[in-house]
């Protein structure tokens, strides 16, 4: 894993690369066909170094799990774009790897990666259009414990929808996605239902629930965008 030198003034500076210097990063594929069904695909995003969002996390079960956190892209290496997480309240700070597709690589503390998922967790699939499904398997270290976990998806673009949230009213790609987890003999159902906005570049809004095999409660959370700045 990357320890804290390979950051430098919050930044992620890789061996291949000298500080000030500017990273070359994949384009987006161009929506145009003489067709026109372009028009009714949404690629992979543009995802700039800046780009920065804000958003609200409220536990259905629990207030005192609702958050607000301030996302911002820091840096661009290896394929992997460094988006820093800070919670608004405490200050909490997490680093976190996404695929230019935005499927996650890891996470941790700014001092080293804690958790990786191999391959990424594939939250998307482009280019979406409605109707779209895909499979995805990954499995999740923890590089303290050595612990592993394998996370099993599955995923259908259900329609397009016009979504209003804080930040805005979008027009949407909605993907349902059913999810498992196993830890062992442990097994964890969940579903995540977002709605991508091709012109925010990322969700704008997501409701998730999962269940306690041992206990059965039941947790569910609702995300929401409240702001963002894109470069």
């Amino acid at each position: 894993y990357r320890k804290l030198g390979d950051w430098q003034a919050g930044h992620y500076i890789p061996s291949s690369q000298s500080p000030g210097s500017v990273p070359t990063m994949p384009r987006s594929e161009p929506a145009t066909s003489s067709s026109g069904a372009a028009n009714h695909l949404a690629f992979a995003p543009a995802i700039r170094i800046g780009d920065r969002y804000t958003y609200e996390t409220v536990d259905s079960d629990d207030s005192k799990q609702n958050n607000i956190t301030h996302r911002e892209i820091i840096a661009f290496s290896g394929g992997h774009y460094l988006q820093r997480n800070i919670n608004a309240k405490s200050g909490y700070t997490r680093l976190l790897h996404y695929d230019p597709s935005w499927n996650l690589v890891s996470t941790g503390r700014p001092s080293e990666v804690e958790t990786t998922f191999v391959p990424p967790l594939k939250y998307f699939d482009f280019p979406l259009f409605v109707g779209k499904t895909w499979e995805g398997r990954s499995v999740k270290t923890d590089l303290k414990t050595g612990a592993t976990f394998t996370h099993s998806l599955h995923a259908v673009v259900t329609g397009k929808e016009k979504v209003s949230v804080p930040a805005g009213t979008f027009e949407t790609y909605k993907i349902v996605l059913d999810i498992e987890m196993l830890e062992g003999s442990k097994r964890t159902l969940g579903k995540d239902i977002s709605w991508y906005a091709p012109a925010a570049r990322r969700t704008v809004r997501s409701e998730t629930e999962s269940r306690d095999p041992e206990t059965s409660k039941l947790d569910r959370k609702i995300i929401q965008l409240l702001s963002f700045e894109l470069k």
